[in-house]
């Protein structure tokens, strides 16, 4: 598991998850995860692009892990 990685998975507010209604953004942005709803309008190149759970884990190898 990358360190940036590993930062990101410690430092998940599921309280901002759950406020914003939807499925979160698993981008990691200065050793979190954005977490914002996919409707976010930052989404799709404004900021970068929305990266579910499953993106996330897609890009992963299982020796990552």
């Amino acid at each position: 598991m990358t360190i940036e990685l590993e930062k990101a998975l410690t430092n998940i507010d599921w309280g901002q998850v759950i406020a914003n209604g939807g499925p979160p953004c698993f981008y990691i942005e200065h050793g979190q995860f954005c977490l914002r709803a996919e409707r976010w309008e930052g989404h799709g190149g404004v900021l970068h692009d929305y990266v579910s759970l499953a993106d996330l884990l897609h890009g992963m190898r299982y020796d990552d892990l």
